[in-house]
């Protein structure tokens, strides 16, 4: 039997409650530099815990290990000193579902660590926290991976996930779009004829904006040429229920209910036409700097791959982490189903290590000059967030010029060396 877990995990479950927001508001949020000034927790509220479920969450994920993940973390080497290490991150999503497998499994405490779990709603509330000394590294979606960037107050550890995959803008099955060929050349569905003056829901200044900004740009229309009806996730999805509009976008999560698939058709999303919507960990220099929390930030990163590699083995493995998700959604008091979480997490695509180590490592050229692979692959989002008004130009040269310091590749080449 698994062992409970002496972690403050399933406090941060009960304190995120209190936000009433979904996994969602990690990796589709907005990005600007003018975000609120905030922390992620304020540290007397952090300390108030629901035992209750705190327990039902260490309880759920106390099942016999019948797929052997124990023996994933027995063949890794502890910390010669056991660590604690601060996160802030949201609840219940897939970017950081290795992390939590090992800590419910037990191999974080296994390895000599021990989590401190800080919620969080937004990446750029992370990157505050982080900022704060408030934690010592967080997961986010790319609305912190970027304000970590152009600040400068965020350095990178690994890619994670590619949330493109779960940004998707549907119609009824009925609506002229939904019988237009997907186009090799597009990705997406319909003709700039097709798409002119159509009637767009999504959230403004979002990722779901900038997916159909992409798409749009490739049929030569911009988002002036339809009509746009900003709105945030939660109505979207209400009202596509309800079937007030004609195309509403979705993310994360929302794209897998059994409805849409029988009832609606994806036209567009930000996998098929190419766009990259990274998440990813990341730390601060006076984490980094300590050796003591470095050397538990790369065992992190160990461990992490480790039970992405026992995720992906095979159809069993994947299942029993849908199970630990929707077990935690529920203790988090998400209602998601175990077929929704299934789905999801089988279609999201996973960064290895061997990809990040070439991301982290080489470089490329492109229009705004050399920089290493993994900032070129922001370059797409950060023209969206300049046109936009949250950053600027000068931001993202301040960005180019100190790529050394915000990619760290020592933390995955430490990994070469076990």
């Amino acid at each position: 039997m698994r062992k409970r877990m002496n972690s403050n995990w399933g406090r941060g479950i009960a304190l995120l409650m209190a936000f009433v927001v979904t996994a969602s508001s990690v990796c589709g949020c907005a990005s600007s530099q003018s975000e609120q000034k905030s922390t992620t927790v304020d540290t007397a509220k952090k300390k108030e815990t629901s035992q209750g479920l705190a327990e039902t969450a260490a309880e759920a994920a106390a099942e016999e290990d019948t797929n052997g993940l124990m023996a994933i973390y027995d063949s890794i080497e502890p910390l010669e000193t056991p660590t604690t290490l601060r996160y802030a991150g949201g609840v219940g999503n897939q970017l950081v579902m290795p992390l939590y497998i090992a800590w419910a499994s037990g191999g974080l405490e296994k390895a000599g660590i021990t989590l401190d779990f800080y919620p969080s709603p937004t990446g750029p509330l992370s990157v505050e926290a982080l900022t704060a000394g408030e934690v010592d590294f967080a997961g986010s979606g790319i609305g912190g991976i970027a304000v970590g960037c152009a600040t400068g107050n965020a350095r990178m550890l690994c890619w994670l996930s590619d949330d493109s995959v779960a940004q998707k803008f549907y119609v009824k099955k009925d609506h002229p779009l939904a019988s237009k060929e997907i186009s090799s050349e597009t990705g997406f569905r319909g003709t700039a004829e097709d798409w002119k003056g159509k009637e767009v829901y999504m959230p403004s200044g979002s990722t779901l904006q900038y997916v159909m900004s992409e798409g749009l740009s490739r049929i030569g229309l911009t988002l002036q040429d339809i009509t746009p009806v900003y709105m945030n996730i939660e109505n979207i999805n209400t009202a596509l229920y309800a079937k007030k509009g004609e195309i509403w976008g979705l993310w994360n999560f929302l794209c897998y209910a059994e409805e849409l698939s029988k009832n609606y058709e994806v036209v567009m999303d930000g996998h098929s036409i190419g766009v990259n919507l990274v998440t990813a960990y990341f730390t601060n220099d006076k984490a980094w700097e300590n050796p003591q929390t470095r050397s538990a930030l790369e065992k992190v990163l160990e461990i992490h791959f480790a039970t992405l590699k026992w995720m992906q083995a095979d159809e069993d493995n994947m299942e029993q982490a849908a199970h630990m998700m929707t077990e935690w959604c529920e203790a988090e008091g998400t209602a998601v189903s175990y077929e929704e979480n299934l789905a999801y997490l089988k279609e999201t695509y996973y960064y290895s290590l061997d990809e990040n180590m070439d991301y982290f490592s080489n470089k490329v050229t492109n229009d705004n000059g050399e920089m290493v692979k993994a900032l070129d692959m922001l370059m797409g989002i950060m023209d969206f967030y300049i046109e936009q008004g949250n950053y600027t130009e000068e931001n993202r040269q301040n960005m180019i010029s100190n790529q050394e310091n915000l990619f760290i590749k020592d933390g995955l080449q430490s990994l070469g060396r076990k």
